[in-house]
């Protein structure tokens, strides 16, 4: 059948020639003739079962034959699974092309079977349609009904049947030309799939005869056989047929079309689906496919006066359509080339296919009955009209521009509770009190008095169980203590109903109203909109709305209607009223007997009698099922008092530690069982003293037949407590059945197991009071972590004493354990040690100058930083050694200490660290001054340094640069230098001085004398300075100078100098070369002395 839901896996239409070729009669077979065009129209079979007629179409050119058949189940085989057998290894049934209405069919190709799927589906007119290809002859075998027995078994119920043969020409294909006929594209899909009849409804055909034998029907076809000729149109059958959950929604048939209406102009394109009496299609119309969720869409249209060729949305895989006309509308179903092709009044429809289109065979019988639905709506708009708004609804319309109604806090409504109370023949009885309470708890929540009509009636009951209990019964009739029970149930939040109340007023304001705490898919909102009887209704207030999950809506076209949730109804409204929509408006609009003039969009179905679209409109399907709250019948019933009655009465003993764990409840209950049916219940407490003693009066002995009663007692049972029934004493035990869990990690402290010290398990013990329940071996997990768990362990002792669970490790090789409650460390210390020792080598001559100290220190280094000190001294065999020991090796991250030594400077010598042992080598110092001969510079000529090397044995060994000092002395000193070598033999130090351009330098010892030998050509400053006053001279410092620097010093008269004159250069250079040789004699017995 055509179903009214969303897309499913296979496409709705997969129909209905479905058979088992086992079951099929050996008939014979009787030909019939097929008409001038090649067609066929039989039957297959017509009994009490039903009557189904076979139309074949076969096309030559394609080698294509189109088969519709059309059935109709009676009332009895309604219910019955219809299948059709197919003749084995003749049909290449087209798979796309099977489409039905009325019924889901499956299909077997192996089996050559359509089978109805499912009997809750079952229907009483169907119609098939589907293509076979490139055959010589195609035969329907037989057909059944199929019933499912209560032991499991199949009943197969053979109808009549006639075999259907057609033979195409010699000339045509009997194989399908390529595997591409098959998988064409969409496009040529469509196309094979329109090759049905030339069908125009104002033409008609009779009725084939019942037969009960086979009939074969011959096709005189040749290649230019033209289009199939005319017939009948199919009858849509009924809404209800193709939606039969139509009568469990609110609206019925309305409820699944965007338009609903007697009469409709669409002057602007309207997004969705119509069912009007009468249609002005100026534009198009249909529901356009967004993400393909709709899976059917169905159109009626009673009368057309214009259409839009473009109406309708064409069918795709995953969308189907089906359009009713009326009888008076005429349709084609061929163009003027007799080609498959849709007409209405006329006009070509493009989104139509052939299959697609159906008539009401009379306006007797329409698909949809107007005035009938029409008819229902008014009574369910004054239905619901007259419901008060719902409590929690608020509406915030205090500030114009932010007009709100909020139905988030709306309370549910619970079912109707009504109780009759009559006596043994059933009459009524007033003046019975009853008394209403908490099942649970037994506490009261209301007490009624039974009305004249002997009804207690409670409405409006919080969700739960409740007892009714009989307190006072009417006069001369014995009490009824024994609990009716019943449980209100709040209606399900998808079923309630949500009412607003609203004024016409309000919506005629020219601001918007958002309506929040909607809920998709659930409670629907209907929202009465009093229109106080105006004649016209000028909407100007924008419609919004807010979800519970966030979301807000605007206005668009869409596929998926869960969030479709408002109702609008229009009551208390004239004739002929006129609403007219000028702002965004969202929501069902049920008005009927209106008319409702759109100018701006709307989203949702418009009902009303008369629909005028002059803005776009999208549909949008009021999802809301129809519920009534249900009523709770109750009976009760009062015998009379007898005169000899009893009493029973009995004591409560608690067993549960003294109530030490606060189980015990403040009260119980306990039954009194009348013949082993609770007869009365009373609610028990403690007295002053603690004592729980309960007591039943006035207890009749005797039925009405005189035979006596028989009392017990029980208990409702206390949670955690067993009871014992001790005649009519009761003892409630309680044991503590608490467990709890002890768990723990292991936590290793060894370096990250740098070692390898750390064991494959564990093992941990349990202690319960200290003694141990249990052990368990521990390993690490897949990602090492180490964890334990001992589970389900008592609580409490039989004393009700809680346990203590401590627990303990077994012992682990080299480590330490720590507990933290239940938790393990484990540390492990590396408790390795090494020492530092070496040797001090002197490397001084033997200690020739006697300069060497009787002892030194040694500084022992861990990472760099001193830990220790060592005073070491000459043996008495001379040999300098120390030795550090007990020396941790590793810190407390595992990680190995360097260990380093530092000796405390010794003076007059240099330390040399090789690993841990020492080498102190005498030292001496090099140093000497620069003397210029140049006449002081007379011509600018000196530079700014010098540089000196020292040469130790011939080879440089160091350099300084040199330059004048603040007095201008030029001097230069080497210091701390190595005076023997490895081999204790003295190295000979000697000093050269780099080239200075212009000059000749004379080495004097470890002085330097450069002589000025360029030309007497002054040098021109680079860089003339204002000349400067000069200074005074300053104090000559009186200073000592050092040892080897007085010996190499010679004094300088500080004569001022005389220009020679002519004749007197002799005179000079004598004075000079007898300097030189003074400072030269000087420095040789000064080198000597030092030797």
């Amino acid at each position: 059948m055509l179903t009214y839901v969303k897309k499913i896996a296979y496409p709705i239409f997969m129909l209905s020639l479905l058979v088992m070729s086992y079951v099929t009669p050996l008939l014979s077979v009787v030909t019939a003739h097929a008409d001038s065009e090649g067609n066929t129209k039989t039957v297959l079979f017509q009994n009490e079962k039903g009557t189904a007629h076979v139309i074949s179409l076969p096309d030559p050119t394609t080698g294509e034959i189109t088969w519709r058949i059309q059935v109709e189940k009676n009332q009895q085989a309604a219910s019955n699974q219809l299948a059709f057998s197919l003749s084995e290894g003749e049909q290449t049934i087209l798979p796309e092309s099977i489409q039905s209405s009325g019924t889901k069919f499956t299909y077997d190709p192996q089996r050559q079977q359509l089978m109805e799927e499912t009997t809750s589906s079952s229907f009483s007119q169907m119609t098939l349609t589907f293509q076979t290809k490139a055959l010589k002859t195609l035969t329907i075998k037989s057909a059944f009904l199929q019933t499912e027995e209560e032991n499991g078994q199949v009943k197969e119920d053979i109808i009549n049947t006639t075999d259907v043969v057609v033979v195409l020409p010699d000339n045509q294909s009997t194989e399908a030309t390529s595997a591409e006929a098959l998988l064409a594209d969409s496009q040529e899909q469509t196309e094979a799939s329109e090759k049905q009849p030339a069908t125009k409804s104002s033409e008609s055909q009779p009725q084939a005869e019942s037969t009960t034998a086979s009939t074969a029907i011959e096709s005189p076809l040749d290649a230019q056989a033209s289009a199939p000729a005319a017939s009948q149109l199919s009858s849509g059958g009924s809404f209800k047929n193709d939606v039969p959950e139509v009568d469990n929604v609110l609206l019925g048939e309305a409820q699944y079309f965007h338009i609903f209406a007697n009469h409709a102009t669409l002057n602007t394109h309207t997004n969705g689906n119509l069912a009007v009496g009468e249609l002005n299609g100026n534009v198009n119309f249909g529901t356009s496919i967004q993400d393909g969720s709709l899976a059917t869409e169905i159109n009626y249209i009673q009368k057309v006066n214009t259409i839009a060729n473009s109406s309708f949305v064409s069918g795709t895989d995953s969308r189907k359509n089906k359009v009713v006309f009326g009888p008076s509308v005429t349709v084609d179903l061929a163009d003027q080339n007799q080609q498959p092709a849709v007409f209405v009044n006329g006009q070509r429809m493009d989104h139509l296919k052939t299959y697609e289109v159906f008539q009401d065979q009379s306006a007797s019988e329409p698909y949809i009955d107007f005035k009938k639905v029409f008819s229902t709506l008014q009574a369910t708009s004054e239905r619901l009209g007259v419901y008060p708004q719902t409590p929690g609804v608020t509406k915030d319309f205090t500030d114009n521009n932010q007009r709100v109604i909020n139905t988030a806090r709306a309370e549910n409504d619970t079912q109707e509770v009504v109780l009759t109370l009559t006596d043994e023949q059933g009459n009524p009885l007033d003046d019975g009190v009853y008394e209403l309470q908490n099942k649970k708890t037994h506490k009261e929540v209301d007490e009624e008095v039974t009305n004249d009509e002997g009804q207690v009636i409670e409405t409006d009951l919080p969700e739960g169980d409740y007892s009714f209990v009989e307190t006072e019964a009417p006069d001369g009739y014995l009490i009824d203590k024994k609990p009716i029970s019943f449980s209100a149930d709040t209606i399900d939040e998808e079923d309630q109903k949500v009412v607003v109340t609203l004024s016409k007023t309000e919506l005629e304001k020219d601001t918007p109203i958002t309506i929040k705490g909607l809920t998709k898919g659930t409670s629907p909102v209907l929202i009465n909109v009093d229109t106080e009887g105006a004649s016209t209704v000028n909407i100007k207030s924008q419609i919004k709305l807010e979800y519970t999950d966030g979301t807000t809506r605007n206005s668009h076209e869409t596929e998926d209607f869960d969030d479709a949730v408002i109702l609008w109804n229009f009551i208390n409204q004239p004739e002929n009223q006129m609403i007219s929509i000028n702002s965004p408006f969202q929501g069902t609009i049920l008005a009927v007997g209106d008319t409702v003039d759109v100018h701006q969009n709307v989203d949702g179905s418009i009902i009303a009698d008369t629909v005028l679209v002059n803005a776009e409109t999208h549909r949008w399907d009021l999802q809301a099922n129809e519920t009534v709250v249900p009523i709770i019948k109750l009976a009760a019933m009062n015998h009379l008092l007898s005169l000899d009655t009893t009493t029973i009465s009995g004591t409560k003993t608690w067993d549960d530690y003294d109530n030490k764990f606060n189980t015990r409840p403040t009260s119980i209950t306990v039954q009194l069982l009348q013949n082993g049916e609770v007869f009365q219940t009373k609610t028990v407490t403690p007295n002053k003293e603690g004592e729980w003693h309960y007591e039943f009066t006035d207890l009749p002995t005797t039925d009405e037949s005189g035979q006596t009663y028989d009392y017990a007692i029980q208990e409702t049972p206390v949670e955690g407590y067993t009871t014992k029934v001790n005649g009519y004493d009761l003892v409630n035990t309680y044991r503590n059945t608490e467990t709890t869990e002890v768990s723990g990690t292991k936590t290793w402290n060894d370096y990250g197991n740098k070692f390898n010290t750390r064991p494959e398990s564990i093992t941990v013990k349990l202690m319960q009071n200290d003694k141990e329940i249990a052990k368990q071996v521990v390993k690490s997990d897949n990602h090492g972590n180490w964890t334990y768990r001992f589970d389900d362990l008592p609580k409490y002792d039989t004393e009700g004493k809680a346990y203590t669970y401590t627990i303990q490790e077994e012992n682990v090789p080299g480590y330490t354990s720590e507990i933290n409650d239940y938790d393990l460390v484990n540390t492990y210390h590396n408790t390795e040690t090494t020492e530092v020792s070496g040797m001090k080598t002197w490397n001084d001559n033997n200690n020739q100058l006697n300069i060497r100290p009787e002892s030194i220190t040694v500084g022992l280094m861990q990472n760099g930083k001193k830990i220790d000190n060592q005073i070491v001294k000459a043996d008495k065999e001379g040999n300098w050694t120390y030795h550090f020991e007990n020396l941790p090796k590793y810190d407390s991250k595992g990680k190995a200490y360097v260990y380093t030594i530092q000796e405390a400077t010794v003076s007059g010598y240099i330390s040399e660290v090789n690993g841990y042992d020492l080498v102190n080598t005498e030292t001496t110092t090099v140093s000497g001054r620069k003397t210029w001969n140049d006449n002081d510079n007379k011509f600018n000529t000196r530079p700014e340094s010098i540089t000196v090397n020292l040469m130790r044995n011939g080879e440089k060994y160091a350099e300084k640069i040199v330059k004048a000092d603040k007095k201008g002395n030029w001097s230069y000193r080497f210091d701390k230098l190595p005076k023997y070598d490895a081999e204790g033999k003295a190295y000979t130090y000697t000093i050269q001085e780099e080239n200075v351009p212009g000059y000749t330098t004379k080495i004097n010892g470890y002085n330097l004398v450069n002589t000025y030998t360029g030309p007497e050509t002054p040098k021109t400053p680079s860089d003339p300075k204002k000349p400067q006053v000069p200074l005074s001279p300053k104090k000559p410092d009186t200073s000592k100078q050092s040892e080897d620097d007085n010996k190499n010093d010679v004094n300088h008269a500080t004569t001022e100098k005389r220009l020679p004159k002519t004749n007197e250069r002799s005179s000079y250079e004598w004075s000079i070369l007898g300097s030189i040789l003074l400072v030269t004699s000087v420095g040789i017995l000064c080198r000597r002395k030092h030797s």
